[in-house]
């Protein structure tokens, strides 16, 4: 078995850590990491946490994603993370995915992550 990893370094906050409002500059250096409660172990049932980030520029990336599956409309309706009218779930993010990828300047970001009573798993 052959193990490849690397230690992630920056600021690490749940999204349900008291409702933070962020302003701080994002660059190579300046990372703020933001997870679900427990990460990498499995979140809770019944949660609902936002947070507001705000920066003069900010990227978002997943590096690790891993929510209830879509529902049976394709939705995501059980646990998921909303980032502004946006909703993510599953264990997939796509790629061509504009918010993986592209810088946003001048930002302020809302995001709320929603667990139903039913089902966890390890988050983001």
């Amino acid at each position: 078995m052959v193990l490849d990893y690397s230690c992630l370094q920056g600021q690490s906050l749940s999204v349900c850590d008291n409702n933070v409002i962020l302003t701080f500059p994002i660059d190579l250096k300046h990372r703020l990491l933001i997870r679900s409660p427990n990460y990498p172990h499995e979140y809770e049932n019944a949660l609902n946490c936002s947070c507001q980030i705000e920066a003069k520029k900010s990227m978002i990336e997943f590096l690790d994603f891993y929510l209830e599956e879509r529902d049976e409309m394709n939705l995501c309706s059980r646990d998921y993370l909303q980032i502004e009218d946006r909703s993510y779930c599953d264990s997939k993010i796509e790629h061509n995915d504009q918010l993986i990828s592209s810088p946003i300047v001048n930002s302020s970001i809302h995001l709320t992550f929603k667990t139903n009573d039913v089902i966890t798993r390890k988050g983001f």
